[in-house]
């Protein structure tokens, strides 16, 4: 999956998969590259205000599970190392399902 949702050209890169930590740093770094405003974020993670050419909105939430579930406890995930990502819209009134990515070795292009 290269990232996209942005003015900007897609950004391709890969993501170190053997640990939480790792991925979200690496999944940061081409968030970034991709045209994702940073806002601020909560410990263990980032979040993201991200805008399509057409001018849509959201946000986008990238956290450790275990930071995750501290801050969301009636959360339902996996038992296994992981990152979370939710998008919500702008108001965040509105939010996806949790998706996890398991954390279980080096991922080759993402």
């Amino acid at each position: 999956m290269a990232v996209a949702y942005s003015d900007s050209e897609i950004v391709r890169s890969t993501l170190d998969g053997t640990s939480a930590a790792a991925m979200i740093s690496d999944l940061n770094t081409v968030a970034v590259a991709a045209g994702w405003n940073p806002l601020p974020g909560p410990t263990g993670g980032f979040k993201y205000m991200i805008r399509s050419p057409q001018g849509y909105e959201a946000h986008v939430l990238i956290q450790d599970d275990l930071n995750y579930k501290i801050d969301n406890p009636a959360a339902d995930l996996y038992n296994f190392r992981s990152m979370v990502i939710v998008f919500y819209n702008v108001a965040e009134t509105v939010k996806s399902f949790d998706y996890q990515v398991k954390a279980n070795g080096t991922f080759g292009l993402f």
